[in-house]
């Protein structure tokens, strides 16, 4: 009897290593979703300056493509182009024109879904806000 007691207390029940896999899941989920994916390729949806909404058509005059590398490609609705290097941190994305030498500037954005992206922008004295749909590949 004696020894069915010393052989078990080293093994520990299977339920104990199926929540062990569940936490050790959760838990790299949770650190995986720090910074949100956000690469690929983006169209305008709809634009406001001001809190006052723009016609659609310069909305949809505006791309984004972010590959997973952290560069980038910008059309804007007046025939801005850059083109660069991202990162993010949190809610702010930074982006380097290296293709207009500019410095990094800042912009405040929020995925909705997965499919929807919100830039929020200064432009000069003017407030954007720019929402973006995802291109299905």
């Amino acid at each position: 009897m004696r020894n069915d007691k010393q052989k078990n207390r080293g093994t520990l029940p299977p339920e104990f290593f199926n929540s062990m896999r569940v936490l050790s899941f959760s838990l790299l989920f949770f650190i995986s979703c720090g910074e949100k994916d956000i690469s690929g390729t983006w169209t305008g949806l709809s634009l406001y300056e001001n809190g006052h909404f723009m016609d659609n058509s310069k909305a949809e005059l505006c791309s984004l493509y972010i590959d997973e590398n952290g560069a980038y490609f910008f059309r804007g609705n007046t025939g801005l182009i850059e083109k660069g290097l991202l990162s993010q941190k949190k809610n702010l994305l930074y982006m380097q024109d290296t293709l207009r030498e500019q410095p990094t500037k800042q912009i405040a954005y929020d995925l909705i879904g997965q499919d929807t992206l919100e830039l929020l922008m200064n432009d000069q004295s003017n407030a954007l806000r720019l929402t973006m749909k995802k291109e299905k590949n």
